[in-house]
């Protein structure tokens, strides 16, 4: 395949360099909804594949493959990324990055089946008409990293009830350098994440934004916390939680729990709530939190209501209302 003007292409050590801070010995493909065939045979940008899905059928297990999504591309189906150790790379910025496009169907998503999944700068949105996807993205295996990748909301009536649903199988989940933004509402509220599971989640310089809500088997929260699942080992570091408030859902906070425990460190993140009725922290009635021990370090709180509600004692730190 040719990358350049040279005719075998260049490389580094015996990788190929195609660009950016991705090297692989494996299988390199392109795809371009606007340009592109299933028929070729998607080794150039020239004659790349018309879907992921297709290319991903392409792939070998644990080869450190890569697809390039060319700017303006539209995945418009399901995804299932069913391909361990596959790198699916969006090009372009702003507007022009590819899309993962839910369409008009309320069961679409973009499914991680298979671990060490890494997927970089896409945009994931859905029909202007259409409300309460039941997930957008839902990562049921290990070491899932998702980088520089943003929801878009079409309008205040096409809300997801979950952005991403981290199952009970799927450890070592990161979310680094994303914007999840959420500013209608759904049945029941939002979640832009609920944990299942979850071990040794890290999230990262992300923006998580949106009326957070109760989602079925969970407590309120931006992130919800299953009855299920747990945060054990979290890393939180330069993040962003602001909860945009929703008066018909007293209590909704930006980190939300039902049962479970949760351990860890957050870093040089902020925690807002913009609603009268809400708080920071929240958990279901049965549960007192106690069990919890994140440790918080250079963390900024503000809030009308208080940090939390219920018992006062979290992770081993004392919270009053007018923190």
């Amino acid at each position: 395949m040719t990358f350049t003007k040279f005719p075998n292409g260049v490389s580094s050590y015996g990788m190929p360099d195609v660009g950016g801070a991705h090297l692989t010995t494996g299988n390199v493909f392109f795809v371009d909804s606007n340009t592109g065939s299933n028929s070729y045979d998607g080794k150039d940008k020239d004659h790349p594949f018309a879907t992921i899905t297709h290319a991903l059928t392409k792939c070998t297990n644990n080869k450190g493959d890569i697809i390039y999504a060319m700017p303006g591309h539209v995945e418009a189906a399901d995804v299932n990324v069913n391909k361990a150790g596959v790198n699916i790379i969006g090009i372009g910025q702003g507007g022009l990055r590819p899309q993962f496009y839910l369409g008009t169907n309320t069961s679409a998503s973009l499914e991680i089946s298979s671990c060490d999944v890494y997927i970089e700068n896409f945009i994931i949105t859905s029909t202007s008409t259409l409300d309460a996807i039941a997930h957008c993205v839902e990562v049921k295996a290990d070491h899932f990293t998702m980088k520089n990748c943003e929801y878009w909301q079409h309008s205040a009536s096409n809300t997801p009830a979950i952005v991403i649903d981290v199952s009970s199988t799927a450890l070592n989940c990161t979310i680094d350098s994303c914007k999840l933004v959420a500013v209608g509402t759904c049945a029941g509220g939002v979640a832009l994440m609920q944990i299942d599971g979850g071990d040794n989640l890290t999230l990262n310089n992300t923006l998580f934004y949106g009326p957070a809500g109760n989602v079925t088997g969970s407590s309120h929260g931006l992130i919800s916390v299953s009855s299920a699942g747990s945060l054990e080992n979290t890393f939180i570091k330069d993040c962003i939680f602001i909860t945009a408030g929703n008066s018909s859902l007293a209590g909704a906070g930006t980190l939300g729990f039902t049962t479970g425990q949760g351990t860890g460190v957050v870093i040089h993140s902020y925690f807002g709530n913009r609603a009268t009725t809400n708080h920071i922290f929240t958990e279901n009635e049965a549960q007192t939190m106690t069990e919890y021990d994140l440790v918080f370090f250079d963390v900024a709180f503000a809030n009308q209501t208080g940090v939390r509600a219920a018992t006062s004692a979290v992770w081993g730190m004392a919270f009053s209302a007018s923190t």
